[in-house]
């Protein structure tokens, strides 16, 4: 069965050119500030210490991402933010 279309299309738009985010850049940018945010929590740990206490073991991080577009989106440009949140205990 063919179908043939009498009339011209009309109504539609040129082709166009366009950026979206991908995950890989989302992933990037997160992957670039982790380490200055953890090392950042784990100083604001530290400098809470009492002269008499120390750290037993290491600070546990957990690291939070997200940013003004998802992957998919159309833009141009993608803002992310890491915020780390660590919990330590400490003994004297």
């Amino acid at each position: 069965m063919d179908i043939y279309n009498s009339a011209p299309f009309t109504g539609g738009t040129d082709a166009q050119s366009y950026t979206t985010v991908q995950q890989s850049d989302i992933d990037s940018a997160a992957s670039s500030l982790e380490p200055s945010t953890t090392q950042s929590a784990i100083e604001d740990i530290k400098s809470q210490l009492q002269s008499n206490e120390h750290l037993v073991g290491e600070p546990l991080c957990r690291n939070n991402v997200t940013s003004d577009h998802q992957a998919g989106d159309q833009a141009t440009t993608v803002n992310v933010t890491v915020e780390t949140t660590c919990t330590a205990s400490a003994s004297t």
